[in-house]
């Protein structure tokens, strides 16, 4: 991919390429003081991350998926220890819904991930940790070829359920008492198997989870500079109001001209905390 990405900030002026803007960025040697999590969405300018079809079910719209925005996706998968996905998106798996297989993709266009990932002594696959409280899981679903997989639930799940994932190949890690596993448990539990780097790709209400916790680190977000409208629609956090607000710190930005034929689009990589 050609140097077409114009640097925004910081120093503006520079072009650079698409390719290895994320997987050479460094993050690998960002955590020295502990766990690193990030997470990553694309986003229209009116602030969708997801509409509702005619079904209720919210999806990703078609109008800002790209190539260009997935290739950056997979690049924050090869960076990672642990993906941390929900049970919702095992049950997208099952109804035919997921945009996409878990990351690192296999296609050859990604050949250069998987190298970058042996080339440091990793495996092909990251880790996935799905979290769920209700283990409404397929047990069939689980992504077990060629990765770990980790649940983490709480202890008020269905022990029979339990048992079933673990016959399965998974590993269950039961993380608080109470419906939902909040963040501070999450992170915990994926530190204390030595996972460093964890990239959520959940969605709203984990992000939402994370933040309230203090335990997003780095957000990356492709804005997509379309319009899309809706009165039916996810952002990237959904939830209850941050009391104080969360302040995010700008740490790079880059202009995709030729993305979503011309209309364009950016990259932001924001810090908290």
């Amino acid at each position: 991919m050609s140097d077409d990405l114009q640097r925004l900030y910081p120093n503006p002026g520079q072009f650079v390429a698409l390719q290895g803007l994320y997987l050479n960025s460094g993050l690998r040697e960002c955590a020295d003081t502990g766990p690193l999590v990030y997470t990553n969405f694309i986003v229209s300018i009116d602030g969708r991350i997801a509409l509702a079809q005619p079904d209720g079910y919210h999806q990703i719209p078609g109008d800002i998926t790209n190539r260009r925005d997935w290739r950056l996706f997979q690049e924050l998968a090869a960076l990672s220890d642990v993906l941390i996905t929900s049970g919702r998106y095992l049950r997208d798996v099952a109804h035919n819904r997921a945009q996409d297989v878990l990351p690192v993709s296999r296609d050859a266009d990604y050949d250069d991930l998987r190298a970058f990932r042996r080339d440091r002594g990793l495996s092909d696959q990251p880790a996935v940790a799905i979290v769920s409280g209700s283990l409404d899981i397929d047990v069939q679903t689980l992504p077990i070829d060629q990765r770990d997989v980790v649940i983490i639930t709480t202890a008020q799940s269905d022990i029979a359920r339990r048992r079933a994932l673990e016959a399965r190949g998974a590993r269950v890690i039961v993380a608080g008492d109470g419906e939902r596993v909040g963040g501070d448990q999450l992170v915990a539990a994926l530190a204390a198997m030595t996972y460093r780097f964890m990239y959520s790709i959940a969605g709203s209400m984990l992000c939402h989870t994370l933040v309230a916790a203090g335990q997003l680190h780095r957000l990356y977000i492709t804005q997509a500079h379309r319009l899309l409208g809706g009165d039916d629609f996810d952002t990237i956090v959904r939830g209850s109001r941050f009391v104080p607000s969360r302040d995010l710190k700008l740490h790079s930005l880059y202009y995709d001209a030729t993305a979503l034929e011309g209309a364009g689009q950016c990259y932001a990589h924001y810090q908290l905390g």
